[in-house]
Protein backbone atom coordinates (compact mmCIF):
# COMPACT_ATOMS: atom_id res chain seq x y z
CA UNK A 1 0.00 0.00 0.00
CA UNK A 2 1.44 3.35 -1.08
CA UNK A 3 0.11 5.23 1.95
CA UNK A 4 1.84 2.85 4.38
CA UNK A 5 5.06 3.06 2.33
CA UNK A 6 5.05 6.86 2.55
CA UNK A 7 4.35 6.74 6.31
CA UNK A 8 7.15 4.21 6.76
CA UNK A 9 9.60 6.43 4.86
CA UNK A 10 8.56 9.46 6.92
CA UNK A 11 8.96 7.67 10.25
CA UNK A 12 12.41 6.42 9.26
CA UNK A 13 13.41 9.87 8.03
CA UNK A 14 12.31 11.67 11.18
CA UNK A 15 13.83 9.03 13.45
CA UNK A 16 17.25 9.04 11.81
CA UNK A 17 17.23 12.81 11.38
CA UNK A 18 16.53 13.08 15.11
CA UNK A 19 19.52 10.85 15.87
CA UNK A 20 21.73 12.89 13.53
CA UNK A 21 20.62 16.10 15.24
CA UNK A 22 21.60 14.61 18.62
CA UNK A 23 25.04 13.77 17.27
CA UNK A 24 25.50 17.30 15.87
CA UNK A 25 24.13 18.79 19.11
CA UNK A 26 21.13 20.45 17.44
CA UNK A 27 18.91 19.47 20.33
CA UNK A 28 15.75 21.46 19.45
CA UNK A 29 15.73 19.83 15.99
CA UNK A 30 16.39 16.43 17.53
CA UNK A 31 13.46 16.88 19.91
CA UNK A 32 11.06 17.92 17.17
CA UNK A 33 11.97 15.02 14.89
CA UNK A 34 11.80 12.44 17.66
CA UNK A 35 8.52 13.94 18.90
CA UNK A 36 7.13 13.58 15.36
CA UNK A 37 7.91 9.87 15.55
CA UNK A 38 6.13 9.61 18.92
CA UNK A 39 3.07 11.39 17.58
CA UNK A 40 2.85 9.97 14.06
CA UNK A 41 4.87 6.79 13.50
CA UNK A 42 3.10 3.53 12.72
CA UNK A 43 5.88 1.43 14.19
CA UNK A 44 5.70 0.86 17.95
CA UNK A 45 9.38 -0.02 17.90
CA UNK A 46 10.36 3.39 16.51
CA UNK A 47 8.07 5.17 18.98
CA UNK A 48 9.71 3.39 21.94
CA UNK A 49 13.21 4.00 20.59
CA UNK A 50 12.37 7.68 20.07
CA UNK A 51 11.04 7.90 23.60
CA UNK A 52 14.27 6.41 24.89
CA UNK A 53 16.39 8.98 23.05
CA UNK A 54 14.11 11.82 24.09
CA UNK A 55 14.48 10.77 27.72
CA UNK A 56 18.26 10.98 27.38
CA UNK A 57 17.96 14.49 25.92
CA UNK A 58 15.71 15.52 28.80
CA UNK A 59 18.07 14.05 31.41
CA UNK A 60 21.04 15.86 29.88
CA UNK A 61 19.02 19.10 29.88
CA UNK A 62 17.98 18.70 33.51
CA UNK A 63 14.30 18.07 32.70
CA UNK A 64 14.18 14.87 34.70
CA UNK A 65 10.95 14.84 36.70
CA UNK A 66 8.61 16.51 34.24
CA UNK A 67 9.92 15.15 30.92
CA UNK A 68 12.39 12.26 31.29
CA UNK A 69 10.53 10.19 33.88
CA UNK A 70 7.29 9.91 31.85
CA UNK A 71 9.29 8.83 28.78
CA UNK A 72 11.24 6.27 30.77
CA UNK A 73 8.04 4.88 32.28
CA UNK A 74 6.71 4.27 28.77
CA UNK A 75 9.94 2.54 27.77
CA UNK A 76 9.98 0.44 30.95
CA UNK A 77 6.40 -0.76 30.56
CA UNK A 78 6.70 -1.57 26.87
CA UNK A 79 7.15 -5.16 25.79
CA UNK A 80 9.32 -3.90 22.91
CA UNK A 81 13.01 -3.97 23.67
CA UNK A 82 14.52 -0.52 22.98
Amino acid sequence: NLTNSIKNIKQLGHYYKGLAMIKTEKIPDAKSNLQWVLDSAISCKFRIKSEEYLSMIYIKGGEIEDKAVPCLKQVATSDIEP
